[in-house]
């Protein structure tokens, strides 16, 4: 799985029993705005299991465990929809103020 594109779901994709052991089993663990709601499935003997991940906004998606487990405390973490909303909000207030501006000056001469 390229981490540039990941699987998004609008339903709870499946989930299996983790087979592997009890304190690597990361179903239940919520982390910022995600919540882990169980393992998809590959190899359980390392960090390149995928686990199904729900985030606030009733998205699921799936994830390494090796992210899970080396998350950063303080860090948010989102969705990649929602992550890409959040980084282009900004953009638009920036661009509605621009545009605002601009409407301004064409109709008075004034920036």
């Amino acid at each position: 799985m390229d981490s540039s594109s990941p699987a998004i779901f609008k339903s709870r994709p499946r989930v299996r029993p983790w087979p592997g052991p009890i304190d690597r089993d990361l179903k239940g663990v919520e982390y910022s705005h995600l919540k882990v709601i169980g393992w998809f499935g590959g190899p359980a003997t390392n960090n390149g299991s995928l686990w199904v991940v729900q985030c606030d906004c009733g998205l699921y998606e799936l994830r390494r465990s090796k992210p899970i487990h080396n998350r950063q405390p303080g860090h948010e973490y989102f969705c990649s929809t929602c992550q890409r909303l959040k980084f282009k909000s900004p953009m638009r207030k920036f661009l509605i103020k621009i545009a605002r501006r601009l409407v301004t000056f064409l109709e008075d001469g004034k920036f």
